[in-house]
């Protein structure tokens, strides 16, 4: 797997959702940090918004009684697809399977489709 020229750029169906430094890869999962860049105002934007701070909610109850499920990702199943990861320099792009996780903080991770 390639390593990216930083920061990368977070995409989602070509929009422009934010920058991600700090990025490495171990055991086949990515991370890195992102600063969300994308407007809070556009329908796309809100949307987007709305499933990363879902994600870091549920990422903050890893480990409760009440832990979420996958189930209770169904309401984003619609923006599952069209994520994908590009280098600074745009040389490198990679699909990401599903969505990124948003961890809170700025942490994000993610896993790379095979291709």
């Amino acid at each position: 797997m390639q390593l990216l020229a930083e920061p990368a750029h977070l995409l989602y169906c070509g929009t422009l959702f934010g920058s991600v430094s700090r990025v490495i890869c171990h055991q086949g999962t990515w991370f890195g940090l992102l600063d969300i860049t994308i407007d809070h105002d556009s329908p796309v934007g809100s949307r987007l918004r709305e499933f990363a701070a879902f994600s870091e909610a549920c990422s903050a109850r890893q480990g409760d009684q009440d832990a979420p499920g996958p189930a209770q990702f169904a309401p984003f199943l619609d923006i599952f697809d069209g994520w994908m990861l590009r280098s600074a320099d745009g040389a490198t792009t990679h699909q990401i399977e599903d969505a990124p996780f948003f961890v809170g903080g700025g942490e994000i991770s993610w896993v790379v489709k095979n291709t």
